[in-house]
């Protein structure tokens, strides 16, 4: 089944775009508003405390990033549950892998591969990025490795909320707009003053990852291990009892 779902991916244009395209752009226009808002950002160093990379995150942050790199995952789900839609094929996979488990997990095992690549373009090409906007103190891996972690449990955990989604929705389309709906949701909580649902809700693990510590990535690591286990046994469940999939 992992090997079909490979198939698939490798002719589909729009992962193409998601994995390398879109960290990329992002990068250059980070790179082109650098260019002038720099020197800005270099009279808030000493008051926020940041270092210099820290500084070329918190600015790549103004395209919303870290949020909007949680909601590919769902957008990922999608994609790779529309083949099924499209062809009216789901009964026959169904029939082919005896098991509608075996379907879930190819499908999430692929998406966090595909994930897992995206990030790590995106944090690597800000490498280039702050070498040309004039940062010339040593690349601080930590904080990419750190920020990698995060994205990565953040998008990880959505993906698996997003098969309990498409599982319990009428039409696979209806993954992307209730992810959003979610998201502002949670945005709009945290804004609020609620803190503990940035430890619940993995819309926004990765939120300000550039200064998160070892704690709350533990905590959000945790919470990522509930939502697999919660989307992935529940989304299989459910799915498995329905007759196809619109």
């Amino acid at each position: 089944m992992l090997k079909l779902e490979m198939i698939k991916i490798k002719r589909n244009v729009v992962l193409f775009v998601l994995i390398i395209l879109v960290p990329v752009v992002i990068n250059i226009l980070l790179t082109i508003d650098l260019r002038f808002r720099y020197d800005y950002l270099l009279g808030q160093r000493e008051e926020l405390g940041y270092s210099y990379w820290q500084l070329i995150y918190k600015e790549q942050n103004i395209f919303n990033i870290n949020e909007f790199i949680p909601l590919l995952g769902a957008l990922l789900i999608f994609i790779l549950f529309s083949y099924e839609v499209r062809y009216r094929a789901w009964n026959n996979i169904k029939i082919l892998c005896k098991s509608s488990g075996k379907i879930v997990i190819s499908k999430y095992i692929i998406a966090v591969v595909v994930s897992t690549i995206m990030i790590i373009i995106n944090n690597l090409t800000l490498i280039p990025v702050g070498r040309i906007t004039g940062v010339e103190t040593p690349i601080e891996w930590d904080l990419i490795f750190k920020a990698i972690i995060a994205q990565l449990i953040s998008i990880v955990a959505v993906i698996a909320l997003s098969l309990f989604v498409i599982a319990v929705i009428k039409k696979v389309v209806q993954v992307i707009p209730i992810s959003i709906l979610l998201f502002v949701l949670s945005l709009f909580a945290i804004r609020s003053g609620n803190g503990v649902l940035g430890y619940i809700t993995p819309y926004l693990y990765a939120s300000k990852c550039y200064v998160q510590n070892f704690d709350e990535i533990m905590y959000h690591f945790v919470g990522m291990l509930l939502w697999c286990a919660f989307g992935i046994i529940m989304g299989t469940l459910v799915i498995n009892k329905k007759d196809g999939l619109e």
